[in-house]
């Protein structure tokens, strides 16, 4: 969840192994290894406002791969295999275009 909409949805296990939108993919990569000493990796930007979020993905002005079709209209989620859901314009049979 995302700014207060559903981005991803799928049972934990896969997501954990192969999450697909992008903010799933950078929310893991922020989590802190137990096995190593690593530097802690954030997402950059800001949170965007909850009173006024950006049009199309809320995600967009924090994502690396966005595209200008998501900084207009709001990706909605669909399945992209059985039992996995997601809502990014770039996700397609569970990988990105």
């Amino acid at each position: 969840m995302y700014a207060g909409c559903l981005v991803e949805i799928g049972p934990t296990s896969e997501i954990l192994r192969d999450p697909l939108h992008p903010y799933t993919q950078a929310l893991i990569a922020s989590l802190p290894s137990l096995d190593a000493r690593e530097e802690l990796r954030g997402i950059p930007g800001l949170p965007p406002s909850l009173l006024r979020p950006p049009p199309g993905c809320a995600f967009h002005p924090r994502c690396p791969v966005a595209v200008r079709r998501c900084q207009s209209e709001r990706p909605l989620l669909r399945e992209v295999c059985p039992g996995r859901w997601v809502a990014c314009h770039l996700v397609m049979d569970g990988g990105f275009v």
